[in-house]
């Protein structure tokens, strides 16, 4: 039974564009369609009406850096008045580790560099299917080696370090967080996941609550992580499923945003809980009458803005 969702009408507008040009698919996505859907998403045909504008007074820079086995982008946002060492934050776009690039966090990295007063560095990792799990987390850990190594060029602060995504990038930033436990990496003092997804066993009940949500779909979900598993066991991986870790103490504190019409709400929900029952500070944040996606479309939604002017006040205070 579909769930009936009460949006602003500028929401169900961007919906409605969306489905004229966005190409669905029952199965998994051929290459083309997979190549057209990255490219007609509506931030990327008009951006900064759909995804916001970088505040002004922040500077962009983009970078190639050599990750182990390839070269990627990367996105610098910094301050131009910064006179001295900023914290450093490490972000990872969503887009069900298959689609997303640097694009759709220009809002969102430009308010965390204005608002926490930060070097931001945005990460464009490869993505499924042409590059399965490990490869785009792998891209993203080593993301986090080069910018700490490269902090003093920077400008950053390098003890100062939080890492956020949304989506697929909060499953990345999370998966990031126990790598750099584990590995004795970098030490992350700050983790914000946006309606991250943790679990791939899909069991919980939001996923059968909100089938057909908006945005994102329990077929949605399917798809995407048939695309970026390379095979069955990784589904029960701590890397691509975080609940899924033995121990949960010793990460960094943490703050997880979670929407209500979202089929990944409990995801969110119950990494928060599980955090939390292990003495990980977290404080969870939750958006009861938005889709999924909301905080990357800002212009379009109930409550992007306010949410990500309030991650920037968690992070800033947490830096």
């Amino acid at each position: 039974m579909k769930f009936k969702y009460n949006l602003p009408f500028k929401t169900r507008l961007l919906l409605r564009l969306m489905r004229l040009v966005m190409s669905q698919s029952d199965g998994l996505p051929t290459r083309k369609q997979l190549k057209q859907a990255r490219a007609t998403l509506p931030g990327y045909l008009m951006p900064h009406v759909f995804l916001g504008r970088v505040p002004k007074g922040i500077q962009i820079e983009n970078r190639q850096i050599a990750v182990r086995d390839a070269q990627i982008a990367v996105r610098v946002y910094r301050p131009k008045a910064a006179t001295s060492a900023l914290p450093l934050i490490l972000n990872y776009h969503g887009g069900g580790w298959a689609q997303g690039n640097l694009q759709n966090n220009d809002y969102y990295c430009g308010v965390l560099a204005d608002r926490v007063g930060a070097v931001v560095v945005s990460v464009d990792y490869r993505l499924a299917p042409e590059h399965k799990f490990p490869t785009g987390l792998h891209d993203c850990y080593d993301a986090l080696l080069w910018a700490v190594a490269q902090a003093a060029e920077l400008g950053a602060d390098p003890t100062r370090l939080c890492v956020t995504g949304d989506s697929a990038g909060g499953n990345l930033s999370a998966a990031v967080s126990l790598m750099s436990r584990d590995l004795g990496g970098p030490q992350i003092k700050y983790q914000a996941l946006i309606y991250p997804a943790t679990d791939a066993r899909l069991q919980y009940a939001s996923l059968e609550t909100h089938a057909h949500a908006p945005i994102l779909t329990k077929h949605n979900i399917l798809n995407y992580l048939e695309m970026y598993m390379a095979k069955p066991a990784d589904r029960l991986d701590p890397l691509l499923s975080p609940i899924m870790a033995e121990r949960l103490a010793g990460l960094p504190a943490a703050l997880v945003v979670t929407a209500g019409y979202d089929p990944l709400c409990d995801d969110g929900q119950q990494y928060a809980a599980r955090l939390q029952a292990e003495g990980v500070a977290t404080t969870l944040l939750h958006y009861p009458q938005d889709i999924h996606g909301f905080m990357t479309l800002p212009n379009h939604s109930l409550s992007g803005k306010v949410a990500a002017e309030e991650v920037a006040r968690h992070v800033k205070a947490a830096l």
